[in-house]
């Protein structure tokens, strides 16, 4: 995708916000683009020592097929860094920085972003870098596997949430003063939210 897109279309791409994995980061800074970053290379499995992710915790990487090995530029933030077997620094994991038409940029040493671990850890880097790319989208927290969706109806914002973890769960969402909270719960006439979500329930927000 980012060598199919036309030097044309870049100004444009550059202007908003961008989320890169480690191959798209790499290919757009092989174009001359400016992601105020470094990307030295992309690693494979086979020839790169790199072990963990690091930052508010620690995930494994062994699982990624390649890393792209990058150094966060000048005003960038780094959330997470790669480590080594012996905790020796590999490179940075995530970085928040501006590309070189003003918009704001999230890059993923990641290659297979599906394919990182699951953790609490891991999804609030990636809530972060998507805050930093858009402030006002919401994103919704509380629990595994909760699979949201957001619309707008009749000009409002719905955000709605199933709980697709065997557990009750409590979700929240990163959008402050919802105007109501609906509960959906299986074989259950609608409600306010008072309490967890169950099994395969659903919470709806409206502003």
């Amino acid at each position: 995708m980012a060598r199919a897109i036309p030097d044309a279309d870049l100004p444009e791409l550059l202007a908003g916000g961008l989320l890169l994995d480690g191959v798209a980061a790499a290919i757009l800074a092989e174009r001359g683009v400016g992601l105020g970053l470094t990307v030295h290379e992309v690693a494979g499995r086979e020839s790169a020592l790199y072990s963990v992710e690091e930052g508010s915790g620690r995930s494994s990487v062994n699982q990624q097929p390649a890393l792209a090995r990058l150094t966060a530029g000048d005003g960038a933030k780094v959330l997470s860094t790669i480590r080594t077997p012996d905790g020796s620094y590999w490179g940075d994991g995530l970085v928040l920085s501006t590309s070189s038409g003003g918009g704001r940029v999230a890059v993923l040493a990641a290659t297979s972003p599906d394919e990182l671990a699951g953790s609490d850890e891991h999804q609030a880097r990636l809530h972060a870098a998507i805050g930093y790319l858009s402030p006002d989208i919401p994103l919704v927290s509380g629990g595994p596997h909760l699979i949201p969706h957001a619309a707008l109806v009749d000009g409002r914002l719905r955000v709605a949430a199933a709980n697709g973890s065997a557990d009750p769960v409590r979700p929240r969402v990163s959008v402050p003063a919802p105007v109501t909270s609906t509960l959906l719960a299986p074989l259950s006439a609608p409600a306010p939210l008072d309490g967890p979500v169950p099994h395969r329930g659903w919470v709806v927000w409206q502003w």
